[in-house]
């Protein structure tokens, strides 16, 4: 490793230890979030529904800033030995944080349904209707990515960030 490669390594480490220390304070907010809606207050809301949903799907942004701190520890093993963990990275980062995106924007429906008086719409207020909504959010955002994790051979090279 030349000298260049192991200036931007050291700043890279860095930037992850400070990092997780942020995200330790975020995991602790989505924590305590997920056990503030979970109360009796917030059960029959759909305010409580979508934030416990929130904060569930927060955590897989965290999870994932610990994943891309693995692939930098083991970056002296072969591409072909972590290519997995590459492809879990790129799935949680792009795949699966863009899905509190779209609670948001099926709350803001729902509130905006709620806000209109609609009774034809009252089955949106219902959390199984909620929740069926999430699953099917989720299932449709991870179809989009799911080729990176089920793709046969190795990632080309611009993936591998770290050789």
């Amino acid at each position: 490793m030349d000298q260049y490669q192991q200036f931007f390594y050291e700043i890279i480490l860095k930037i992850y230890y400070i990092s997780n220390g942020i995200n330790f304070v975020g995991l602790l907010g989505s924590i305590l979030s997920f056990i503030v809606f979970s109360r009796k207050t917030f059960q029959k809301s759909s305010i409580g529904v979508y934030c416990k949903c929130l904060a569930i799907f927060d955590q897989f942004t965290f999870f994932n800033i610990i994943l891309f701190g693995i692939t930098f520890a083991i970056k002296t093993i072969p591409q072909s030995d972590y290519v997995i963990v590459l492809k879990l990275n790129y799935f949680l980062s792009v795949g699966i944080s863009g899905i509190p995106g779209w609670i948001i924007v099926i709350f803001s429906f729902d509130q905006l349904i709620k806000v209109s008086m609609t009774k034809r719409f009252a089955f949106t207020t219902k959390t199984w209707f909620q929740y069926t909504m999430i699953t099917i959010i989720v299932i449709f955002h991870c179809a989009l990515y799911a080729d990176v994790i089920f793709e046969s051979g190795n990632l080309s090279s611009q993936w591998c960030y770290l050789n």
